[in-house]
């Protein structure tokens, strides 16, 4: 009987125009086999949170329609705090901190979900984009939080970018100066210390790539081609990075198109370097960085830094992700 008046009620949902039951449609969809005592208890815990956010939020600078707290997190506010629309904070087993220095900013947006234990800190500016997923005691901090040598002093802030789409696993790390792109996923205990790339699974401490995603059809993202997942590297720009080479280094131009060909350049000097390097900036339209050209010894290293450019980045925008 109660089975029945729950799959009426997520089709009456499912087609109705206000967005807060078309979000009840989608969590009942979601819980469809499970017992109906289960999803009652669930629905009394959705409404209190939704009765108790408006008070729990009340130290921020705004927040949208919406929002949801499952007890209260602790909100320090010195500086300025954004939340969006369907926002949901979780604090059920440890309190989160949301907490901006005088000259901090927090900006989180639309149908965020922040798990409980999690601690964000801004003594500059952290900004989480829209749909993130941020799972149980992760770390967000924009400094290092006081100078190491005065503890009463606080710390010049870097500015963090969260990206829309992305989940930042349990116990994930962000530290200051870090951007996580768009869609990309951040496995459990990680520590991400710099700029990870759109559409890539990362783990590790510090966190590094260990597998590439394909961004969605109408995701608009630039570099769309099948990557080889093996070698992590697109087939059509290691071609073209081939011939290119094949063109310049003293080598014969049959070993370099060869496949197996991914070992130090035999009769490399500092004229073909240049030369090379050159001719892969205008090819590709991009522009390698200090520390990145002292990296380009082979082929594959070389390509790796043309998809990064191409891929991380719009032309012309200079990466550092190596």
């Amino acid at each position: 009987m109660f089975d029945k008046f729950f799959r009426w009620l997520t089709v009456k949902f499912n087609k109705s125009k206000i967005p807060l039951f078309k979000k009840i449609a989608e969590s009942l969809m979601r819980d469809i086999s499970v017992p109906w005592e289960y999803k009652l208890r669930k629905g009394l815990i959705y409404l209190t949170s939704m009765i108790t956010a408006s008070f729990n939020l009340r130290k921020c600078d705004y927040y949208g329609k919406r929002p949801r707290t499952r007890r209260s997190p602790n909100i320090e506010n010195m500086g300025k705090i954004f939340i969006g629309d369907d926002v949901n904070i979780n604090s059920r087993n440890i309190q989160t901190d949301l907490v901006s220095g005088p000259e901090g900013k927090i900006s989180i947006g639309d149908s965020v979900s922040i798990n409980f234990g999690v601690s964000v800190v801004a003594n500059k500016e952290v900004k989480i984009g829209n749909r993130v997923r941020i799972g149980p005691y992760t770390m967000i901090y924009d400094s290092n939080l006081h100078v190491h040598s005065n503890r009463f002093k606080r710390a010049d802030g870097s500015r963090v970018i969260i990206e829309d789409d992305v989940w930042l696993a349990s116990r994930v790390i962000v530290l200051q100066g870090s951007r996580v792109g768009k869609g990309s996923l951040i496995a459990a205990g990680s520590i991400v210390t710099g700029i990870i790339p759109p559409y890539v699974v990362a783990a590790g401490s510090p966190a590094k790539i260990v597998k590439y995603l394909n961004p969605p059809e109408n995701s608009g993202f630039m570099w769309e081609r099948k990557i080889d997942r093996g070698a992590g590297l697109d087939p059509e720009i290691l071609d073209q990075v081939r011939r290119i080479a094949a063109g310049i280094l003293p080598i014969e131009t049959n070993l370099v198109l060869d496949q197996s060909f991914h070992d130090q350049f035999p009769e490399w000097d500092s004229f073909h370097q240049v030369k090379f390097i050159n001719a892969l900036e205008n090819k590709f339209d991009i522009t390698f960085d200090k520390e990145e050209l002292v990296k380009i010894t082979n082929i594959r290293k070389a390509t790796s830094l043309v998809q990064n450019h191409l891929y991380y980045f719009k032309k012309k925008e200079a990466a550092r992700l190596l």
